[in-house]
């Protein structure tokens, strides 16, 4: 398991300062929102590709993942309005196809907005999670769903009981388990231990965050707790601290880096 830190972390203008400082501590890899390295999702081509990839070879990180994969991308749904359900297909194919050029895994989809309905056919749902499963087998990459809490605003599929059960009716190849510690305590999931574990234990990507996604200055007791269960169960590549800039100071991402590596490298 290598460790990675989202690049919702820091300002753009801060990026440099940062990626330096990722690589002087030994983080292997950035996860990305797109679109704080790219302008829009429509000047994603082969020049800009070619640019953010070089500049992360340069640094010496690697991509690990995306995260807010559907930002700033309107008439998307996974349900019900056929036309909107073809744009978010086809958007994935763009995020399938971005994420493989860049070297990345695993694409993380929350986006609780398109998630506001608890009301579903379970066959339509089936028949979205097997297009999306040939799209990202295309490319050799993963699309993997992240339980999102109600506290979010999420109503589909927000408790890993429901997620597990409904992945587990399904056979797919590229769409997996996304496990992330902040979503699942605010859904009490980690009341659950045995539960909990199984699904760390098949999750192909794992978020380490703090509810509202606050700094890890001083983290919650819930992931300081989940630490053995982490490297106990968890077989995927990546362990991502997920954090945004709200409060960014030099001085907090730097505390918070080192409480992220205390806490999850093997090296202690």
């Amino acid at each position: 398991m290598k460790l990675s830190i989202s690049n919702l972390a820091w300002p753009v203008e801060e990026t440099d300062w940062c990626l330096d400082q990722l690589v002087k501590h030994n983080i292997k890899g950035v996860e990305l929102a797109p679109l704080k390295v790219f302008d829009s999702w429509d000047s994603v081509n082969e020049e800009s590709i070619k640019a953010v990839r070089n500049k992360y070879e340069r640094v010496g990180l690697k991509i690990s993942s995306f995260q807010a994969i559907t930002y700033a991308v309107n008439d998307l749904a996974l349900l019900g309005d056929r036309v909107k359900v073809d744009n978010f297909l086809q958007h994935m194919d763009k995020v399938a196809f971005l994420l493989s050029e860049l070297g990345g895994e695993n694409a993380v989809f929350g986006s609780p907005g398109l998630r506001v309905n608890n009301e579903y056919n379970t066959q339509e749902l089936s028949e979205l999670f097997i297009r999306i499963d040939r799209v990202f087998s295309k490319y050799k990459v993963n699309f993997v769903l992240e339980t999102v809490p109600n506290y979010y605003g999420c109503k589909l599929l927000n408790r890993i009981e429901q997620t597990e059960a409904f992945l587990s009716s399904l056979k797919l190849s590229n769409v997996s388990r996304h496990f992330d510690s902040g979503c699942q305590y605010l859904s009490n999931d980690l009341e659950d231990i045995i539960r909990c574990n199984d699904f760390i234990s098949k999750s192909k990507h794992l978020h380490i965050s703090e509810v509202d996604l606050n700094n890890f200055v001083n983290p919650s007791q819930y992931n300081s707790n989940i630490t053995a269960q982490v490297k106990e169960y968890y077989e995927g590549n990546w362990c991502v601290l997920e954090i945004n800039d709200k409060n960014y100071s030099r001085e907090c991402f730097l505390q918070s880096m080192s409480n992220f590596i205390k806490l999850f490298s093997y090296k202690q």
